[in-house]
């Protein structure tokens, strides 16, 4: 069965574009999609130096 001219095929629908955002650690561009595995960090070293930084960070702990 054809697909209604109406309705476009699946492989035929519009795909958003993938928006892309910089490691708020080192700059580098980063896809915002569910396979981008560390997102907004382009990969675990950087999402680890910014843990690192927010945990050593004096305003951030109660005393």
């Amino acid at each position: 069965m054809c697909p209604s001219p109406s309705r476009p095929a699946s492989s035929e629908t519009k795909r958003q574009p993938v928006r892309v955002v910089a490691c708020p650690t080192c700059g580098k561009p980063v896809k915002w999609a569910p396979e981008s595995r560390w997102r907004p960090f382009c990969c675990e070293r950087c999402k680890l130096i910014d843990l690192g930084e927010w945990l050593s960070d004096p305003d951030e702990k109660e005393t």
